[in-house]
């Protein structure tokens, strides 16, 4: 149980930190650039990162509900096949023996 909350919130959750820290450096570094070019190149890029941050906040308006729908039926579908093959694990004696009685009684 522990290890699963582990796996699936922590380490996700850090994995989405390295991430926001990789592209804060990332906008850092293009604002720095942007500052020692000409004027208009440096508007050009000032105005594109709001224009992508917008374009990402659409798409997640648009699409994220439709995502977190897909990635719950995902989550599900995962934990029944877990629970499936725990239960299939521990139903291995009683699988092996019925196998063998059924061919015990054609033969």
């Amino acid at each position: 149980e522990t290890e699963l909350a582990i796996k699936a919130i922590w380490l996700n959750s850090f994995e989405l930190l390295k991430k926001i820290l990789a592209l804060v450096v990332k906008l850092i570094l293009a604002i720095q650039s942007a500052a020692v070019l000409p004027w208009v190149s440096r508007a050009l890029i000032v105005v594109s990162i709001p224009v992508m941050l917008l374009s990402i906040v659409l798409v997640l308006a648009l699409r994220g509900r439709l995502q977190f729908d897909m990635n719950r039926t995902a989550f599900v579908n995962d934990e029944n096949w877990a629970a499936f093959v725990t239960m299939c694990s521990r139903c291995n004696p009683l699988i092996i023996n019925y196998k063998r009685g059924w061919h015990f009684t054609h033969s």
